[in-house]
């Protein structure tokens, strides 16, 4: 999830007389490529400053025609050590049908902007400017710098920095500065495109060009070109080419077999096309060779769509980590998943977006969320994958006046595209004038901890944002970060991929790693709202080989990290014919612990070093992990589950806490009973393996795994979906005696799909009164489902594996979830762990994110940032219970009158369901109020709010009416009440008069002027002077002849 963080950090005129087709960024290079009509510039990404430019001749303009498209290819590269190429190449299509290719030449050593000396010419700075000023050269200075290249080599490594002192100023612009690169641009050929250009793209990690064209224009100028659908592939090494054309192809069988393809997508990704037919038919396909090396094309038919409105504005993309496929039809954006190994397209869901005409979508490069631009208006707003919005300038501009404001132009974009460490937006406004760089705001997997390019976030107490400065180094890497890596066959250390890991442990520090970076802090906070100072140890690798840090989590004060490396013995096999193309043939994954447990301490000036020596424990399994959770057991144990590439999962027991019996010969150590106490116990707890459920879950999809029991397993997929692998048997009580047979573990598991479209999934424990009830709460972009985790897992079946009756049938419906609305809201974590005993009982709220806009102008004018919010979900809560027809509702009242609101959450859902039609609901709800000491409170509190059309719907399922209900009133003494309902009464009697009535003198019976009398001597006796003036003033409007008043005041003066 990401949140815009400010308005723009950066912007820049675009002094182009032409206008801007399209922007893209070069992949592992800082340059941003801009293209018009007839130039392309490159543009620095980390300043926006233009750093190249080229401009077609105007020969070259009249004879290939002007630009209209431009691409690059995707490399894959070691990023886990943020490795940049030299040299890359761009392909801009022209009118004509030709691609002009341009070299890129990248010098990363040499800046652009450089900082002399104008007296003696020497170099003082190569990059941005510098906050100290430079030393002069002299002796002693050389002496420095060649002990420090001694002592750490090139690198600028200090092992304690403390950011926040004005004396880390100098460290801050040696780590954190950067160069701003010298770019060449230089036409390096020009292709003719025989067959004609209407689509191209590159394949990744390849040398292959793709040409698309509906018609074969490789005829002469007498001939007609040849229509159909024609493809060609360049291979850009060898100028090898080949053309097939799609109608030749056994395997299309459309209904017109002739029909040209409307609108055609490759997916450069994952490497298949698909396209839309004539006959609104979509069909997938890939290009394969066969054993004489000639292209083969493969597909399949995979949806059909009733009606589609334009074709024009028909469009697909492509999620760049899944098989998610987001598709513009009909005004609308349709989220559909593809199965590649059945060729299968599966609607899921719309994303809320109506009214499209026309639109972009850009998909960021970790495939978690993506930007809408609608084109014609130049609104656009950022959505999660499953359609849950976090930002919308559409809502912002309705809120704002019509002043022009310059820091407000961000809001309307012309191109918007997404950095490639997926934390920053490029933005061209809507008058292709400017270009803004926005900062995101991003979460870590845990979501405990957020960050930027300059902070890190913490909510604390669920209450505020508090923020602590990133480290030069952290925040430079942070800049250049590539989130996506690109596709290879074959994984080895040249293509390492990097991954950014940021957590926090319950004594508040903070690790962040990249790559071999590892910094780790101090505590921020020892609890309450005081916050510390923090120090920052920075990790020294002294061994050869450099770490590429994975994963990492937090055991007490233990940091456990996960190092991807080449396995050793990868070159014996390859020679021994073993293939090295299986990932987890050429690297494995290590599980290291370090004892950090002395640098909580940090602040009180020991010396602390962090580096190999703190190294506990490792071990590597023989493979590389698809995911390792940590899950905590109790205070001192942790079980790790990891799921490995070759279908294993591995649960490992950590404890800091545990004795053994030491082992030993001599029997007076075996009497006097020596233990060996560990420092930390790490052991295998159990495998499982998972072959058996490999064709029904896609195991290299899961992002996140959640553990029951060490029995039941939940999988969250990329895709969405939510698996839970059930154990077959039921637990025996402590109290039974179990046999021989049944201490052999059982690998008896049912996989059920809980749901699709889910976001996310988390475990937490709520107190109500003295026990503790765990939930498991899903998020799938529109709503959060709370489930009790017992009742989900006991009534979770697998339906197409077993055969029910219809006695039995209701014994196997599946839970009711907790459902919370959760619209321009993201929700974060459930607020009610109450502890026992407590005297003052909180709310139970959803504590999320949302983004506030202010408008002043004396802050600047327009300023965007993200809060904590809160929203009260106690009433959903209690609705559950109600729809739950089995529910006791006794047990509901003891369950939930714990919290001070409780009656106030009784008013919203009497509120709710009076307006509402289900009347079922209603009747429980109305026998739930009638449960608590003080009902009558609950329903005048309500009345009061509710408009008059809806009191008799409340007298009638209450079975009363309204003088008799007032008379309950009076019988419990209540002044307050009786005020309060007496002028629900009046106006009730008032408004529910027609005309003729109305202009009766006698509009109250004498029932009411005794119920009058009675309350108005009740106010008297209680002192209510002011009730007194305000009931008689209401009377006189009823009763202008003042009959009822002299018999009030008569009443009051005995």
């Amino acid at each position: 999830m990401v949140w815009v963080s400010s308005c723009p950090q950066l912007s820049t005129s675009l002094l182009h007389h032409e206008k801007i087709l399209k922007v893209i960024r070069v992949p592992h290079t800082p340059l941003l490529i801009v293209l018009t009509n007839t130039t392309i510039t490159a543009y620095d990404q980390n300043t926006l400053l233009p750093i190249a430019s080229h401009t077609r001749a105007e020969d070259s303009v009249a004879q290939h025609g002007t630009n209209k498209d431009i691409q690059t290819k995707q490399i894959t590269v070691n990023t886990a050590q943020l490795l940049k190429i030299h040299t890359v190449n761009l392909f801009v299509q022209t009118e004509h049908n030709y691609l002009v290719i341009y070299s890129v030449l990248i010098n990363h050593s040499k800046s652009l902007f450089e900082v002399n000396n104008n007296v003696n010419y020497e170099l003082i700075q190569t990059g941005l400017p510098l906050s100290s000023t430079v030393e002069k050269n002299s002796f002693s200075r050389m002496i420095k710098s060649a002990t420090k290249a001694i002592v750490s080599g090139n690198e600028n490594h200090v092992d304690l920095e403390n950011i926040e002192n004005f004396n880390n100023v100098q460290l801050e612009d040696e780590e954190g500065n950067f160069t701003i690169p010298t770019v060449k641009l230089s036409v390096f050929k020009i292709l003719k495109i025989g067959i004609g250009l209407q689509n191209y793209w590159l394949k990744h990690n390849s040398h292959n060009l793709i040409i698309f064209n509906n018609k074969n224009e490789r005829q002469s100028s007498a001939i007609q070109a040849q229509e159909g659908n024609y493809f060609q592939i360049i291979n850009m090494q060898s100028f090898r080419s080949e053309v097939f054309q799609l109608s030749d192809s056994d395997w299309y069988h459309s209904t017109d077999p002739e029909s040209n393809i409307s609108y055609i997508n490759y997916n450069t990704e994952q490497n298949y096309f698909i396209f839309l037919n004539d006959n609104k038919e979509l069909w997938y396909f890939t290009v394969e060779f066969n054993d004489s090396d000639l292209l083969v094309p493969v597909g399949h038919k995979i949806f059909t769509f009733e009606a589609i409105e334009s074709l024009e504005n028909f469009k697909i993309s492509f999620n760049p980590q899944s098989n998610l496929i987001l598709i513009h039809v009909n005004r609308r954006i349709e989220l559909f998943k593809l199965f590649t190994d059945t060729s299968k397209l599966v609607y899921l869901k719309d994303i809320k977006s109506k009214g499209l005409e026309k639109s972009s979508i850009i998909w960021s490069p970790c495939g978690d969320y993506f930007v809408l631009l609608d084109d014609s208006t130049g609104y656009w707003s950022i959505s999660t994958k499953f359609g849950s919005f976090t930002f919308s300038t559409t809502e912002i501009i309705k809120e704002l006046d019509e002043v022009y404001e310059e820091n407000r132009g961000f809001l309307r974009a012309a191109k918007i595209l997404i950095g490639p460490n997926a934390n920053s937006l490029f933005i061209v406004g809507h008058d292709y004038s400017k270009l803004y760089k926005v900062n995101l705001l991003a979460a870590n997997d845990s979501a405990d901890v957020f960050y930027d390019h300059e902070y890190l976030s913490i909510i604390q107490n669920n209450k505020s944002f508090v923020r602590f400065p990133i480290q030069p180094r952290v925040k430079k890497i942070i800049s250049q970060i590539e989130r996506f890596n690109g596709n290879t066959s074959k994984s080895t250390s040249k293509s390492m991929s990097g991954v950014l890991n940021i957590s926090r442990n319950k004594y508040n520090q903070l690790a962040i790693s990249y790559g071999d970076n590892i910094s780790l802090s101090t505590p921020f906070s020892s609890g309450g709202t005081e916050f510390n100072n923090i120090l920052w140890f920075n990790f020294r690798n002294y061994y050869l080989d450099a770490y590429n840090i994975v994963s990492q989590f937090w055991f007490n004060d233990y940091l456990v990290i996960v190092n991807r490396k080449t396995k050793d013995n990868f070159e014996d096999e390859t020679e021994n014919g073993k293939s090295a193309a299986n990932e987890s043939s050429a690297m494995v994954d290590e599980l290291i612990v370090l004892d950090t447990t002395r640098f909580k301490y940090g602040n009180g000036g020991e010396e602390l070093r962090l580096d190999n020596d703190s190294t506990l424990w490792k071990y590597d399994f023989k493979t590389t992990f698809i995911k390792i959770q940590p899950i905590t057991i109790s205070e001192h144990v942790c079980n790790v589950v990891i799921l490995t590439h070759d279908l294993r999962l591995i649960i490992l027991e950590l404890n800091d806490n545990k004795a053994l019996a030491r082992k030993s010969s001599s029997a007076d150590l075996k009497v006097r009973g020596i233990r060996r106490n560990y420092k930390i116990f790490i052991g295998v707890n159990k495998t499982i393996h998972l072959l058996s459920v490999q064709h029904k879950l896609a195991i290299k999809d899961v992002i996140q795994i959640g553990m029951v029991d060490r029995r039941h397993f939940f999988f969250l997929l990329k895709t969405g979906e939510l698996f839970l692998l059930k154990n077959q048997t039921m637990p025996t009580p402590p109290s039974q005696s179990t046999p021989i047979g049944a201490l052999k573990p059982n690998n008896m598991y049912d996989l059920i799909k809980i749901g699709d479209t889910i976001e996310f999934f988390k475990f937490q424990k709520l107190r109500f009164n003295d026990s503790l009830t765990e939930y498991i709460y899903v998020f799938n972009g529109e709503e959060l489902l709370i489930y009790e985790l017992e009742d989900l897992i006991e009534n979770s079946f697998d339906m197409s594996t077993i055969i029910i009756d219809e006695l039995e049938k209701e014994k196997h419906v599946f839970p009711i979830p907790i459902s919370i609305e959760t619209e321009n809201f993201q929700p974060i974590i459930l607020d009610g762990v109450v502890a026992p005993n407590s005297l003052s009982v909180k709310s139970l709220d959803l504590v999320g994110l949302e983004n506030v806009i202010v408008n002043k102008l004396s802050s600047g004018g327009l300023v965007v940032k993200t809060k904590v919010a809160r929203k009260l979900v106690l009433n959903n809560f209690i609705e559950n219970e109600l729809v739950k027809t089995s529910n006791d509702l006794e047990a509901a009242v003891t369950k939930y009158k714990q919290f001070s609101n409780y009656h106030y959450c009784l008013e919203l859902l009497l509120f709710k369901y009076l307006t509402s039609d289900n009347n079922n609901i209603l009747k429980r709800l109305i026998t739930l109020i009638e449960l608590n000491e003080h009902s009558e409170y609950i329903y005048i509190n309500c009345l009061r709010k509710i408009e008059v059309i809806y009191w008799d719907k409340f007298f009638t399922i209450l079975d009363t009416k309204p003088v008799t209900f007032m008379k309950r009133l009076i019988e419990i003494n209540n002044v307050e009440l009786c005020y309060n309902y007496l002028i629900i009464y009046l106006n009730y009697k008032r408004e529910g008069e027609d005309e003729d009535s109305a202009a009766d003198e006698e509009a109250l019976n004498s029932n009411d002027k005794e119920i009058i009398l009675k309350i108005m001597k009740m106010l008297d006796d209680s002192s209510k002077w002011d009730w007194c003036f305000e009931l008689c003033r209401f009377i006189k409007l009823l009763q202008p002849s003042g009959e009822l008043l002299k018999q009030i005041k008569e009443t009051l003066q005995k």
